[in-house]
């Protein structure tokens, strides 16, 4: 991963050399969240920000990646994305982008810039059959958070033993079994509702993916550099990371094609 981490700051030094202005309009910076806390990454982060809009990106962007050692923010990961755009450092881009859709998956201003910088690739890949119904649901339960579903879990749980106290109190037949298949039906709620908590935070973990970063990459139907060649991708082309052996990794692309590359040409994202 060393060698993936070099490759990200030769493309930020390149970058730096670069300096073109591209797309004004949109890529405006937002506003410090709330998530991020502190009256130092506050200060930073507003530097950082008045940077940004002097169009000194250079150091916004030092100013930023200072920050992301310590904190963690959608609107921080968003102007990182930002940054490195107006760098000309496409595949950082994103890296930072789609680290920050990970954090608020519904975010219009993440998924406009996001596709904006995907334009600048060179690889394009189709979307496999079904894949748009899979996003939606991945983006509807990252979107709340395993957190969230965990507390409306231990809310239903709180409604069932309201429910089932009523139960035990009620001498009429009819509230008593009025209050019982209301209780059961908390119960089930909350079985549910740990179910999506879990899977949201599984899938909170394996959503990330890595970004090619090399220029070039050729794909190995083996982790091994004598493995048959079946296709080759480029910079800032987003993969879906299935396993990684030895210095290889099992990459999926989002048409459903599969095969191996070496992990330094990948930052995870």
């Amino acid at each position: 991963m060393k060698r993936a981490e070099q490759i990200f700051k030769g493309w930020i030094s390149a970058a730096f050399r670069t300096r073109r202005f591209v797309l004004p309009v949109f890529f405006l910076a937002m506003n410090f969240s709330s998530s991020v806390a502190g009256d130092m990454g506050v200060q930073a982060f507003d530097s950082a920000n008045a940077a940004y809009q002097e169009g000194d990106y250079r150091k916004a962007l030092n100013l930023y990646l200072g920050i992301s050692a310590e904190y963690e923010s959608v609107s921080l990961a968003y102007n990182i994305g930002n940054t490195c755009y107006k760098l000309d450092s496409i595949p950082a881009s994103i890296l930072w982008l789609e680290r920050a859709k990970i954090l608020d998956p519904g975010n219009e201003d993440v998924l406009h810039n996001l596709a904006l910088a995907k334009q600048r690739t060179y690889d394009k890949i189709e979307t496999k059959k079904g894949a748009a119904l899979q996003d939606w649901w991945r983006a509807r339960l990252l979107g709340v958070g395993s957190d969230r579903w965990a507390s409306y879990s231990l809310f239903a749980i709180l409604m069932a033993a309201i429910a089932f106290a009523a139960y035990r109190a009620f001498r009429i037949r009819n509230l008593k079994l009025l209050s019982f298949l209301t209780g059961a039906s908390f119960v089930l709620a909350a079985i549910v509702l740990m179910m999506l908590a879990s899977f949201s935070s599984t899938l909170r973990k394996s959503a990330g993916g890595g970004v090619i970063f090399a220029e070039k990459v050729d794909v190995s139907s083996s982790p091994s550099a004598d493995g048959t060649q079946v296709f080759n991708l480029h910079e800032g082309c987003k993969v879906d990371i299935l396993k990684e052996q030895d210095d290889w990794m099992e990459i999926m692309l989002e048409d459903g094609k599969v095969g191996w590359i070496q992990s330094s040409s990948v930052i995870r994202i």
